[in-house]
Parts: structure tokens; C-alpha cells; sequence
């Protein structure tokens, strides 16, 4: 039998009910055909879904019986997993790990598979791989921009406010309105940080930041348009 693991890390995701039963039909009945060995309902019948909350976790087995439709307030993170081994020992039998994570801080979003097989184990855990990343590429966001790591929106910040004190000082309309501009953007920058994690998860809290979110962007907006109209006259 041949082994071969692959781990890699996830870019940012909006996660929802329907994301997770997308990787669930995916898992059951279209990985099944890629490794020829187990079925959708023995796949079914060993899938995990685990939701970590702040100071607690939430388990069902199979993902199945998670039937909410909006995930709590405070989750921070949301765990597919597969375990599955074909009868017999370990060393002879066929069988496959999954694990695919998403969570609110950068370091947590993983896909990893581990496979045994008797033949083509790389190219089958490849192919393992890019079904499931085609599976959630639709739900991708683009949180990304505000979490390349934990100095640049302190930067941000602290350059924003700096920007804005400047503008105070310039007579000339245009670096005026320049100042004004960077010191907006710096605004978004970290209002979409501090609303958004690194994956967000559909949520009644998550909904009121993002409608916040929107509100501040639409703020932010018209100050900018009032601002260029009275450089402009």
C-alpha cells in the first residue's frame, strides 16, 4: 500500500450553511468516484462536522444532523472532517483522512488529506484536493487584503491618523483632498478588519457588522464626495 499526505493552507472564506453541505455532497459522491473504494453512504456515515465556540465546541456525527440554518454569534471556527477505512488491518486496507478548516484567524485555515491506496495515491489525493477547492472557490471573499499579518493594520491605523492631522495643515485643495482621501481609506481598512475575521461565518452578529460595515463605507463615501466638491470650488 502507498501513502501520501498533503496539507495547505486556505485563503479567506465567507462560510454558510450551504457551503457546508456542498463540501458534504462533494465528500459523498463525487470523492468516492475519484478513489474507487468506500460509497456515499459509508462516507456519509464518517463524516464529522465540529464548531468551535468561544470556550466550547460543538460536535455532530455525521454532518448531517447539523440542520441551523445561521451558526452562533460567537463561532470561531467551523471543522469538516472524514475518517474512513475499508475492513480489514491497517497496513492492507485503503482509507482516507480529510480534514478541512476554516476559522476567524488566519493560522487556522487548513485543508490536509492523508491517503492510503494500493496505486496512484499522489495523483488520486491531488485530484482529492482540487474537486474540494472547487467546491468552495465560490464562497471565496476577500478578507484576505485586511489580514496579510498582524503589523500592517497597526500601521495602517496609526498612518491614517497621522494622514488625517496633516490634512489640517495643507491649504493646497488637492494634497488636502489627498490626505483626506488615505485617511478614509485607512478608516475602511480597519473598520474591515475589526468586523470581518480572517474566514466570517454566517451569523445574526455577523449580518449587523456587516450592515454597520456598509453604513460606514457609505459614510466614509459621501465625506470624500463633500470633501473633493469643496476643493473643487
Amino acid at each position: 500500500m502507498e501513502k501520501y499526505t498533503t496539507r495547505r493552507r486556505l485563503s479567506t472564506y465567507s462560510v454558510n450553511r450551504q457551503m457546508v453541505q456542498n463540501i458534504a455532497d462533494t465528500i459523498n459522491n463525487k470523492i468516492t468516484s475519484i478513489l474507487h473504494f468506500g460509497n456515499a453512504n459509508a462516507f456519509s456515515n464518517h463524516t464529522t462536522l465540529v464548531l468551535y465556540r468561544s470556550g466550547s465546541s460543538e460536535v455532530y456525527h455525521p454532518i448531517d444532523k447539523y440542520t441551523q440554518q445561521l451558526f452562533h454569534n460567537d463561532t470561531e471556527a467551523l471543522q469538516i472532517e472524514l475518517l474512513y477505512k475499508e475492513e480489514g488491518d491497517s497496513a492492507s486496507s485503503s482509507a482516507i483522512v480529510i480534514e478541512i478548516k476554516f476559522g476567524h484567524w488566519s493560522g487556522d485555515s487548513y485543508l490536509s488529506i492523508a491517503l492510503q491506496d494500493g496505486h496512484k495515491v499522489r495523483e488520486k489525493a491531488r485530484t482529492v484536493e482540487e474537486e474540494l477547492l472547487r467546491t468552495i472557490d465560490p464562497h471565496k471573499n476577500r478578507n484576505w487584503v485586511t489580514y496579510p499579518n498582524d503589523f500592517v493594520p497597526t500601521f495602517v491605523f496609526v498612518a491614517g491618523f497621522l494622514i488625517g492631522l496633516f490634512s489640517l495643515m495643507f491649504t493646497n485643495p488637492f494634497l488636502k483632498f489627498l490626505c483626506v482621501l488615505l485617511f478614509g481609506v485607512a478608516i475602511y481598512y480597519v473598520a474591515h478588519r475589526f468586523t470581518k475575521g480572517y474566514c466570517d461565518f454566517e451569523s445574526r452578529h455577523q449580518k449587523r457588522l456587516d450592515f454597520f460595515l456598509t453604513c460606514l463605507t457609505g459614510a466614509v463615501a459621501i465625506f470624500l464626495l463633500v470633501v473633493a466638491v469643496r476643493s473643487i470650488l
